[in-house]
């Protein structure tokens, strides 16, 4: 039997893990199983290192920590992490956000396979913007969103699902102008 310092809170919530001292960071989505003042154990798809710096967000609220112990399970790993910076919030934001009510379409780049989604967008800034879609995009994924004459290129910062659709937050790496179809055939004539 384990004896622990804190009694622990059961959660089963999605959460968005970055592995911060590997480069370039990978995102993953994880699962939240339970947490105390100072850990959390997460499912996760793939095995992390122990030792390694990682950040977690769920609920717009970010912890730090180092994991701590990684078990093999079934069809999933476990993480323990030591957390050592709790919760600081995400709504501190650098710029003001907008209200739009539009849609738009998303496609996950290096994905040609895929066809694009689409989606609505809740809000947005200078920097980000949140989008409702019916179908998942993957944590960390790039993407391009094309919304009427624009094209938005960025990456999926988090994703949580909810009861019928899936909240999509971006960081936008990238705004210009959409191509005609003339001119796209044209760029991609010369880049051949």
């Amino acid at each position: 039997m384990v004896h622990r310092k804190e009694g622990r809170f059961k959660l089963n919530q999605i959460a968005t893990l970055r592995a911060l001292s590997m480069t370039p960071v990978p995102v993953m989505e994880t699962c939240i199983l339970d947490i105390s003042g100072s850990g959390m154990r997460l499912r996760s798809e793939l095995p992390l290192t122990c030792g390694l710096a990682v950040e977690v967000e769920v609920n717009d609220r970010v912890s730090r920590g180092t994991v701590c112990s990684c078990e093999a399970k079934l069809d999933s790993y476990e993480l323990g992490v030591a957390v050592t910076e709790r919760g600081r919030t995400l709504e501190q934001r650098k710029q003001g956000r907008f209200n739009v009510n539009d849609v738009a379409t998303i496609r996950e780049l290096g994905q040609e396979t895929r066809i694009p989604i689409d989606v609505s967008i809740v809000d947005i800034s200078k920097d980000g913007m949140r989008l409702r879609s019916k179908l998942p995009v993957a944590c960390g994924a790039p993407i391009e969103i094309k919304v009427r004459d624009t094209v938005v290129l960025g990456s999926v910062h988090r994703r949580v699902p909810s009861l019928d659709y899936y909240e999509i937050a971006v960081l936008i790496h990238a705004i210009s102008p959409a191509l005609t179809v003339k001119e796209s055939q044209e760029t991609a004539a010369t880049t051949a």
